[in-house]
């Protein structure tokens, strides 16, 4: 007893076909997902800062106001002639989190190394696992006069 499938089947070409198809869509869904996705777990990196400028001393303090408790190894300062994280600026080990009122002061004898003028931009930073940054707060986006204290 033979069946006879007539129009009934698929041909090897078409399988063939819907299966690289579908490994197409599920390769670029990861690659989409590893590309633009936060690497932090889904979830979302935000923290604000409060700024106060000292010019008499030269220094900055920078404090952590609101938002995401944050690894301060992946935390970064950035200035015109520094490139610090919290956690070395803090003095603390890199797995410690920067959580609401925490502050650093930025200046020569911190371990950011540097006087900040008034007119310096400093730009905190968060640091992905992948590499990329995200501007979390910026004190003196401008380069303008700034807080003077």
């Amino acid at each position: 007893m033979t069946t006879d499938l007539g129009d009934r089947g698929v041909s090897e070409g078409a399988g063939l076909a819907a299966l690289v198809l579908l490994t197409v869509v599920v390769t670029a869904s990861v690659g989409v997902n590893v590309l633009f996705l936060d690497d932090e777990g889904g979830s979302t990196t935000e923290a604000n800062f409060s700024f106060e400028h000292q010019s008499q001393g030269s220094y900055l303090l920078v404090t952590h106001q609101d938002g995401s408790a944050l690894p301060s190894d992946r935390v970064r300062i950035k200035g015109p002639d520094a490139n610090v994280t919290w956690a070395e600026v803090a003095g603390w080990n890199g797995s410690r989190e920067v959580t609401r009122g925490d502050l650093v002061q930025l200046s020569e004898s911190s371990a950011y190394g540097s006087q900040v003028g008034s007119r310096d931009n400093i730009q905190v930073l968060y640091v992905y696992r992948n590499g990329s940054t995200k501007v979390l707060d910026e004190w003196n986006p401008a380069g303008g006069a700034g807080d003077l204290g």
